[in-house]
């Protein structure tokens, strides 16, 4: 897929893998203690917050491609043509 090429976002993907895996892991292990439901409660959030620890970081780090100004036009079509979309729309 396209999508696995730019590294950011490969990096991004593994990282939330990571996270889900090491979950996972520890709450297969967790299992066989008598009181789990804490433990893997506390490991659920943890990962929650890896996560989302992680999509702040990349999305930080790409802001400044967010800044780039879109062209001047009264046609939305006119604006979407130019990026191999084509799109038609019907009024109702």
């Amino acid at each position: 897929m396209n999508i696995f090429t730019d590294h950011t976002i490969k990096k991004l993907f593994y990282e939330i893998l990571l996270s889900v895996l090491i979950f996972t892991v520890f709450s297969a292990v967790s299992l066989s203690y008598e009181n789990a439901a804490p433990l893997i409660f506390t490991a659920a959030l943890c990962m929650a917050g890896a996560i989302v620890l992680f999509c702040y970081v990349f999305f930080a780090d790409s802001r400044p491609y967010w800044n780039v100004p879109l062209p001047k036009s009264s046609n939305a079509a006119e604006q979407i043509r130019p990026h191999g979309l084509h799109a038609t729309m019907k009024a109702v």
